[in-house]
């Protein structure tokens, strides 16, 4: 447009000044040209909202009670009523309780050095950059996954602590698109496990099924049954945090073998 054509005409310095004074200005052209696009080609304009309440809970672990499970569901509903951010809601929620409330109680990371020592502005501190880290991580899926679309000049952008704004000019499969998106943040809001923690976990795994299979009654050493869970699963090697793979037939019979609440 004639704005673009008249920056371009500037020197690298003047260009670089024209914008700092005019972004506002330019933002606006940008945000008209955008819906112009989408008016005229069709698509999809969507809009994501990181689901902090869950995150906040699954950042918890098993520290996690009922206690804290209510503060953030009181924490929720002042942030919506309110439109306030819900983290600093959540923090007030929890002081409320009383000044010796402590948020070090459920929230633990050695890398960010969280500890149980911490005060309740530093785990806020905590919490919000692990939000900012799950938004940005969500936004690299879905860009990588709207690439699968061929979408021409697709616009995927940040709005505010926690949304993410989709454009996608002349995207006729809308259902699909929307299904698509709609697993991003789910995906993105589990928390890997420590890797030797989980290789212990796998190994566990595969020695309760030896030994189910070396207790069934009856059974003589002769005619000791295979381990159930080797039958229908290939271990993986190499990967620390997959268990192993399984032929598509066999991914119910493995399920219901992992759903053992023994496990």
């Amino acid at each position: 447009n004639l704005e673009q054509k008249q920056i371009s005409d500037l020197s690298p310095s003047d260009s670089a000044q024209y914008v700092d004074e005019n972004r506002e200005k330019l933002a606006s052209i940008k945000e008209r040209t955008l819906n112009l696009g989408l008016d005229l080609q069709g698509g999809m304009y969507v809009m994501l909202e990181v689901g902090t309440p869950q995150l906040i809970l699954e950042l918890a672990g098993e520290n996690k009670d009922e206690a804290l499970e209510e503060v953030v569901t009181n924490a929720r509903a002042t942030a919506l009523a309110n439109d306030t951010d819900f983290i600093d809601e959540m923090a007030a929620e929890f002081q409320s309780q009383g000044e010796g409330a402590r948020l070090s109680r459920y929230f633990r990371n050695d890398a960010a050095e969280i500890t149980r020592r911490s005060t309740n502005e530093e785990i806020v501190t905590f919490l919000k950059a692990q939000r900012t880290e799950a938004l940005d991580r969500a936004i690299e899926i879905i860009r990588t996954r709207v690439d699968r679309f061929g979408v021409t000049e697709p616009s995927i952008v940040k709005q505010g602590t926690d949304r993410i704004v989709v454009e996608l000019p002349g995207v006729d499969d809308k259902d699909r698109v929307r299904n698509l998106l709609k697993g991003t943040a789910r995906l993105e809001f589990r928390l890997a496990a420590n890797a030797n923690d989980f290789s212990s976990f796998i190994n566990q795994v595969y020695d309760y099924f030896d030994l189910k299979a070396a207790g069934d009654e009856g059974d003589s050493l002769d005619t000791i049954q295979p381990n159930a869970l080797l039958e229908v699963l290939i271990p993986s090697q190499g990967n620390p945090y997959v268990l192993g793979y399984a032929e598509e037939q066999d991914t119910a019979e493995v399920n219901a073998l992992l759903n053992d609440q023994e496990i």
